[in-house]
């Protein structure tokens, strides 16, 4: 019923105790080794049990698991019954490190094992998790670890590695030398968004979880409208944009922006902003934030003044509002030809178009030389009529001559040319009577001397 040279437990004096056999033993990661749970008198020689007994198994690695040699379900615990002295068991483990194994059954001395777990070589790099979000273009702390496929830590790597991120502006490139499996070390992104670093050497390599890089103090505002053209007729409205960001470009959310209308045309009345006077309003997480002009009752630039209120940057925008009608100039019908020392005098007609009432200022371009002109009016709501005069200075020259009718309004303006010709001024009728009775004298001379050579 017993085995050969196996004591019967019943026998002995003294307690029983558990052992593995191996006691102590090394693995590699991911592998496993048998051994022998065996009962043993008081001399620690192998023993029959005279009782069925339950054993209770543990390691105190985290990966660690017990099996029945040959059967790959892990196990807890493992009974014995009466005329066993062993059992055949399997030990798997993948975590690196030194660990304890205990068997423990009520009335016998526990067994202890001890086994030592070796990482594989090199297969990926792992980040730890940040601490917190990195702001653009501020120092923050790198920690990474070379494992091996289980997540060990490889410890004989000493090795530099490249490093890269997904904005292209992490700074440095790559890391120091790892110590024991390890680096920790300093970086800079100089991009604001979502970012994940990426470790490669030994063509192995590891990333980061994704994680958000915070945008940095606003450092600059820009200002546009939403239109094409920065105009509009009195009374209409404007889309008005702002970005800021920092130094780098990035935008800067849920800061404060403030707008005032700073220039208005003299008179102006109904002008304002949307959002109202003295209101600020707060960007998105694009570092965009908006407003609507409203231009007054009178053609002329309006001027809006836009303010980060947290770094007093500062833009501006200038709109002109252009009047609901214009006006025309024309000339009436008028001789162009002047003679010298004379006068022209031109009927200049400016009438409106639309709902247009504001005044017009008339003007000529600068006159020639010895020219000088007059205007019966020079300023007037249209429809009305001011006759200009020319007057033409004795040394006045002969020739063609141009000048431009301009008129002005709240910022619109028109011009006609208005074209002429000095010419001679007819001799004088006593000048004409001598130049008769000269010629008239010459001829009858010439006459008189013909006769004389006539044959009588």
């Amino acid at each position: 019923m017993f085995q050969a040279g196996i004591a019967n437990l019943s026998a002995q004096p003294g307690p029983a105790r558990l052992s593995f056999v191996p006691s102590s033993f090394p693995i590699q990661a991911g592998s496993y080794v048998e051994l022998k749970l065996q009962v043993q008198d008081q001399n620690g020689k192998e023993a029959l049990l005279n009782t069925t007994i339950n054993i209770d198994l543990k390691s105190t690695s985290p990966s660690g698991r017990f099996c029945v040699a040959g059967v790959p379900a892990s196990i807890s615990s493992v009974t014995m019954v009466t005329g066993e002295s062993s059992k055949l068991l399997e030990y798997h483990d993948s975590a690196a490190g030194s660990w304890e194994l205990t068997a423990t059954s009520e009335g016998f001395l526990s067994a202890l094992g001890y086994v030592t777990v070796d990482p594989l070589s090199l297969d990926r790099f792992v980040f730890e998790t940040l601490k917190s979000a990195p702001v653009v273009d501020t120092l923050f702390e790198i920690a990474i670890r070379a494992t091996d496929r289980f997540g060990n830590l490889v410890r004989d790597f000493d090795r530099v590695v490249s490093l890269v991120d997904l904005s292209g502006t992490l700074w440095p490139n790559q890391s120091d030398r790892f110590i024991s499996g390890e680096w920790r070390g300093l970086a800079i992104i100089r991009k604001a968004g979502l970012d994940r670093v990426t470790a490669s050497a030994e063509g192995k390599n590891g990333s980061s979880t994704l994680f958000t890089v915070l945008s940095g103090s606003a450092s600059k505002i820009e200002c546009s409208f939403r239109s094409p053209e920065p105009s509009a007729p009195v009374g209409g409205l404007l889309d008005m944009l702002s970005v800021v960001t920092d130094k780098f470009g990035n935008p800067i959310s849920d800061t404060k922006v403030s707008w005032e209308i700073v220039s208005t045309p003299p008179g102006s009345r109904g002008h304002g902003l949307v959002q109202g006077a003295n209101v600020t309003t707060t960007t998105n997480k694009e570092g965009f934030t908006t407003n609507v002009l409203i231009l007054g009752d009178k053609p002329g630039n309006y001027a809006v003044v836009i303010k980060e209120l947290s770094s007093f940057q500062v833009c501006s925008l200038t709109a002109t509002a252009s009047p609901a009608g214009d006006f025309v100039i024309s000339l009436g019908a008028y001789d162009p030809r002047v003679t010298e020392g004379g006068k022209l005098t031109v009927v200049i007609k400016v009438s409106k178009r639309g709902a247009f009432n504001d005044y017009v200022n008339l003007r000529l371009s600068p006159p020639p030389a010895n020219i000088f002109f007059s205007l019966t009016k020079a300023r007037e709501v249209p429809d009305f009529e001011s006759e200009v005069t020319i007057t033409l200075g004795i040394y006045a020259m002969l020739g063609m001559y141009e000048m431009n009718v301009t008129g002005e309004s709240s910022g619109l303006s028109t011009s006609v040319k208005l074209s002429f010709q000095i010419v001679p001024a007819p001799a004088p009728l006593h000048v004409i009577g001598l130049c008769v009775v000269a010629i008239a004298a010459v001829v009858l001379g010439c006459w008189k001397r013909c006769l004389r050579t006539l044959p009588r």
